[in-house]
């Protein structure tokens, strides 16, 4: 996925690869991490809303804010609402 961390002085920045726009500046390294994987969680659901519907989107991040992984979720929605 585009995002990097970097180590800085006073700590750790996240930044976009592609566009270099910094998302989050002076953080923990274990935060930094986890904004990543949240970054990346929703660019992945970015492009995967272009080939569902609502309702199966909808049910999707009710699971994944849950803490159900994305592959669950999707199998769940799948199943609840179809495609």
């Amino acid at each position: 996925m585009p995002y990097k961390t970097t180590k800085i002085k006073g700590g750790y920045q996240v930044k976009n690869k592609k566009s270099g726009r910094v998302v989050a500046k002076k953080t923990t390294k274990t935060k930094a991490k986890k904004q990543i994987s949240l970054l990346n969680s929703i660019d992945k659901l970015k492009k995967h809303a272009k080939l569902h519907t609502k309702k199966h989107m909808d049910a999707m991040k009710k699971d994944i804010k849950k803490g159900i992984s994305f592959s669950k979720a999707h199998m769940n929605a799948t199943k609840k609402v179809g495609k």
